[in-house]
């Protein structure tokens, strides 16, 4: 059995979850702003969400709590006795402590910190625990961009494997890797950069010319297993075997 969480305006049940007591409970000295370490963005798996300000407590967009109101609305942030406690695990706390009945509680709260991330804990009467989860953005990076899709032919230019490709063959000599005859090693680290270019101005193939660990190489690339970028955008995400921070990470130009 589950309580919904939802707000009922101009009602007195609000917010949390019912919390059906004869009396309120009491408490030590209260202060009338949120602790730093609450404050933040949280959410339950059911879709629920919590904003912990300063000065304000909101849920689902709506303001439950505010400093500068009166009454038992008036956020007034306090720990609750031992004797009063839903637990005596931990230390609890409400966020309104000038509630003066039962009706008016939202239950009794704790910080917890599970898998380096934040949590509330929202205890009710009749062994009810509602979890919200703290919010934590993404962190942005920025790929530096290849400054082309194609290689030179006087230009030595980056280049990687591309990575939906195994590996691919290099050979001693131009005419080898045309004919695709006699390789003598492969190209299969994705995260390894390279260098490429071009033979000639009029070259009609796809043979390019490889500088790898000092050596020179030749590779066929009519199948594009090498380009000039290690990283391409899909559908909203940019994927990459380089991490964001990485010097190697070039996204495909026009991406």
């Amino acid at each position: 059995m589950k309580i919904k969480n939802s707000i009922l305006l101009g009602a007195a049940t609000l917010s949390f979850g019912v919390t059906m007591q004869s009396g309120i409970s009491s408490t030590q000295a209260a202060i009338f702003h949120t602790p730093r370490s609450w404050r933040g963005s949280y959410h339950t798996t059911d879709g629920n969400s919590l904003r912990i300000n300063t000065h304000s407590v909101i849920i689902n967009g709506k303001v439950i709590y505010q400093s500068k109101w009166k009454g038992w609305h008036k956020l007034s942030f306090a720990r609750i006795d031992y004797g009063d406690a839903i637990t005596h695990k931990h230390k609890v706390y409400t966020f309104n402590s000038l509630a003066k009945y039962g009706y008016q509680g939202n239950g009794q709260w704790r910080l917890a910190i599970k898998h380096g991330k934040k949590e509330l804990i929202n205890y009710q009467n009749m062994g009810y625990v509602n979890v919200w989860h703290k919010y934590y953005s993404k962190a942005k990076y920025k790929f530096r961009t290849a400054d082309n899709t194609d290689f030179f032919y006087d230009t030595w230019r980056p280049a990687y494997l591309d990575m939906n490709t195994d590996s691919t063959d290099l050979y001693n000599s131009y005419k080898d890797a045309k004919n695709g005859e006699n390789s003598v090693t492969t190209f299969s680290n994705p995260k390894k950069q390279v260098y490429a270019k071009w033979i000639s101005k009029k070259q009609q193939d796809n043979v390019l010319e490889i500088k790898m660990d000092g050596n020179i190489y030749y590779e066929n690339n009519d199948n594009h297993d090498i380009r000039p970028y290690s990283a391409y955008r899909s559908a909203g995400s940019i994927w990459s075997d380089f991490k964001p921070t990485s010097k190697y990470a070039l996204l495909k130009k026009g991406n």
